[in-house]
């Protein structure tokens, strides 16, 4: 840009000597796997926030979705395993409208398991309706409605729980969708 605009300004002197950085991209920076399951047993677990917490980052980590995927999942996206599988799966609207399936790992599902167990919108034993949010806003002492979980909300989650221990640069809920990339490349699955 800065060439073009030399140019178009008729300094073409100037426009020649503009020399661009170099810069070889790398591996993304992310957590590593004892950060990572320090920052997933920081959620307290005995009160409904800390379930639902939990549940949030163990599906960001164990699942790689992006930070709008996962406020717009309902429970409509938690499938069954089908005949030949050993996981429950995730069927995620990605970028484009495309539909994926997501394997569930067991840690993960138990953890999502435990979180709609005390879903603020259950319903006694039939659950949550399809069209429901799977993760939502908590009110303090539970005195608010239940809302849609906003993107700033989600990142202050993630940061609140990184707190401990994490570098501040990596307080955010994309790491963790680096972080599942990460280790599937180092497990040796194909990066399509």
């Amino acid at each position: 840009m800065l060439r073009a605009l030399a140019a178009e300004l008729g300094l073409e002197r100037v426009a020649v000597a503009v020399r661009l950085p170099s810069h070889k991209p790398g591996p993304p920076e992310t957590l590593t796997a004892v950060e990572y399951d320090n920052l997933v047993r920081v959620p307290d677990r005995r009160t409904i926030a800390g379930r639902r917490d939990h549940a949030i980052l163990r599906v960001l980590g164990d699942t790689g979705l992006r930070n709008a995927e996962l406020r717009l999942l309902t429970a409509r996206a938690i499938r069954r395993p089908r005949q030949n599988s050993r996981h429950h799966h995730l069927y995620v609207h990605g970028k484009g409208g495309t539909e994926r399936e997501i394997p569930i790992p067991a840690a993960t599902f138990e953890a999502l398991d435990t979180w709609l167990a005390v879903h603020p919108l259950r319903r006694g034993r039939s659950g949550l309706h399809e069209d429901e949010p799977l993760f939502v806003r908590l009110g303090p002492h539970g005195r608010e409605e239940p809302g849609p979980l906003s993107n700033a909300a989600l990142h202050k989650l993630v940061a609140r729980h990184a707190a401990a221990g994490i570098p501040k640069r990596l307080r955010h809920p994309h790491v963790l969708r680096a972080y599942y990339a990460t280790t599937l490349a180092a497990e040796g699955c194909p990066s399509t």
